[in-house]
């Protein structure tokens, strides 16, 4: 049976999934070890079918355009 990892969107067979978790009554099945951590970290925010909101890392780096 096919299933889709909530946290990156890929469909993936159940019986091949590398991690699963039981949420909520419900069992959700991942691509990843670390699909299944991004969901543990945050399950609400990846059920909700919000778009995560990603933090920019802190850097000091100026973008300059590559045709300049």
């Amino acid at each position: 049976m096919k299933a889709t990892d909530p946290v990156c969107k890929m469909t993936i067979e159940e019986q091949d999934a590398a991690a699963t978790v039981s949420y909520g009554n419900e069992t959700y099945h991942f691509c990843s070890e670390s699909c299944k951590d991004k969901f543990l970290k945050s399950p609400e925010e990846f059920l909700s079918g919000k778009p995560p909101v990603e933090q920019a890392p802190e850097t000091d780096a100026v973008y300059t355009c590559p045709m300049h």
